[in-house]
């Protein structure tokens, strides 16, 4: 059983989503599994390319990895794997992307967006942090709720 922890942010802007990432990314180390589920438009992606940035990717380089199922992001501090489960049909299909192989190496960072999806892929992976993004009432605003699973 792992030990788990929740953090919750309001974030009112894309601009404080985006510095919720920056400063979640100083303190994640190499190996870390980070989940981003919610709805098509809740922020996964600004988050994700706020994570990259505040590891050293230039934030335009990050782009949603939707139709190309993962982009990989090494001219940073620490290599970044950013995969997007949404146009996965089966877990066939996810493993022959080599998505588990991958998160064994333990050198790098991984991103995944609608990672709920497949959860069967890394409910066993540790160490972890699961995000939810979900919108708020007002425009733009969205709750980012964080479980940290060691």
């Amino acid at each position: 059983m792992s030990n788990e922890r929740r953090q919750t942010f309001l974030s009112r802007s894309e601009e404080e989503t985006e510095r919720i990432g920056r400063e979640l990314a100083n303190t994640l180390t190499a190996g870390t599994l980070i989940t981003l589920d919610g709805e098509l438009g809740a922020g996964k992606t600004t988050l994700a390319a706020a994570i990259a940035a505040g590891r050293g990717i230039e934030r335009v380089a990050v782009q949603s990895p939707t139709y190309v199922i993962m982009r990989p992001y090494l001219t940073g501090n620490v290599p970044i794997y950013h995969w997007d489960f949404y146009r996965i049909a089966s877990i066939d299909e996810l493993n022959t992307a080599d998505f588990r192989e991958l998160l064994e190496e333990r050198r790098s960072l991984f991103l995944v967006e609608w990672a709920s999806l497949f959860k069967e892929a890394w409910s066993a992976f540790y160490p972890r942090i699961e995000i939810t993004l979900t919108p708020g009432v007002a425009h733009e605003s969205r709750t980012v709720t964080l479980v940290y699973s060691d």
